[in-house]
């Protein structure tokens, strides 16, 4: 009575039919009292829930882990713009959290780096043989 899990797959599989942020709207909607929500996966659909619960003031935790590589801070592929006191600043997923605060992440800025590579992978896919050429 004190904790619901909701899980949502897009094709349905699993839970709720579509995008995670459908049963979340709901929720808002209904002015469900909503203690936290934790938002792990994609970049993108962490964003959207992020932009989702911020209206209502809801505490939003983006999970980061996925982006951590040595877990020393020394490497600098988990920094993270965060907005703080009005200034943008940078976080390490490794050392500040995994987890932070997902209303104070700069997405417009930490989105960009997941397109980074985006030729050099569909080139690699296309020499595997797993797009046409």
């Amino acid at each position: 009575d004190r904790l619901d899990l909701v899980y949502a797959t897009n094709d349905g599989s699993f839970g709720w039919s579509g995008f995670v942020t459908g049963p979340l709207g709901e929720m808002l909607a209904a002015k469900r009292p909503i203690a936290e929500v934790v938002t792990i996966g994609p970049p993108l659909m962490m964003k959207a829930v992020a932009e989702q619960t911020r209206p209502h003031g809801v505490r939003t935790i983006a999970s980061l882990n996925s982006i951590m590589v040595d877990a020393t801070g020394m490497c600098g592929a988990c920094m993270v713009p965060v907005l703080v006191a009005g200034r943008t600043v940078r976080k390490h997923a490794c050392i500040d959290g995994p987890e932070i605060d997902a209303h104070i992440i700069e997405w417009d800025k930490f989105l960009p780096r997941f397109d980074q590579f985006k030729g050099q992978e569909l080139e690699s896919r296309r020499r595997h043989g797993l797009v046409p050429a």
